[in-house]
């Protein structure tokens, strides 16, 4: 059975925070936070790619690359 001790959960109340604690805490929230904001960034550039790609694709297209030579044979029945 395991048996869990509060104690250890909590920081004691005499000891002072370490240098690694009082750099590394602020430094990986600013570097979280920057990386948040270029992954932001980066989503909203593709997102307007996306919307010129959906738009420009409306719409009939008569180039001839696109034409069927089936279309133009009609059916007599």
């Amino acid at each position: 059975m395991f048996i869990l001790n509060i104690e250890r959960l909590f920081v004691p109340v005499g000891k002072e925070p370490s240098a690694a604690g009082i750099i590394g805490l602020p430094a990986g929230i600013i570097s979280f936070l920057l990386a948040k904001r270029q992954v932001d960034k980066n989503r909203l550039k593709q997102l307007k790619v996306r919307q010129r790609m959906r738009k420009s694709n409306e719409g009939d297209y008569e180039g001839s690359r696109y034409h069927h030579p089936a279309e133009d044979v009609k059916l007599d029945h």
